[in-house]
């Protein structure tokens, strides 16, 4: 029970970024039709991010840097959750949902990388 006990109270400490071996990595939740967050910031270099789908529509994970692809994630099922390692250098990347009309409908965001 003890070590239950720790696991919850260190799980309930967690944040959105948490340190990861090379890099960081990013938690992201894909719901109907609004990342969360929506706004990231990070060093420039290796990024994991860990796209978690909590809707009911299938959604993907794109960065865009202007009009070109940088990376994607697609086919993220309902309740799936998908990784996607990338080295970005610094500037500010568009990260967007393009199925269908989820990007018209707001499921995009910002990613700001700097130096």
């Amino acid at each position: 029970i003890p070590v239950l006990l720790l696991a919850l109270i260190v799980s309930s400490c967690a944040t959105d970024e948490s340190s990861s071996r090379g890099g960081k990595t990013f938690d992201v939740e894909a719901k109907d039709f609004v990342f969360v967050p929506d706004d990231i910031r990070a060093d420039a270099g290796e990024l994991t991010f860990s796209i978690r789908n909590t809707g009911h529509e299938l959604h993907e994970f794109e960065i865009f840097k202007g009009s070109k692809l940088v990376d994607e994630v697609e086919d993220i099922t309902p309740g799936l959750e998908r990784t996607l390692a990338v080295t970005l250098k610094p500037g500010t990347y568009e990260f967007a949902c393009k199925v269908e009309d989820h990007y018209e409908r707001g499921m995009k965001g910002t990613l700001k990388v700097e130096g």
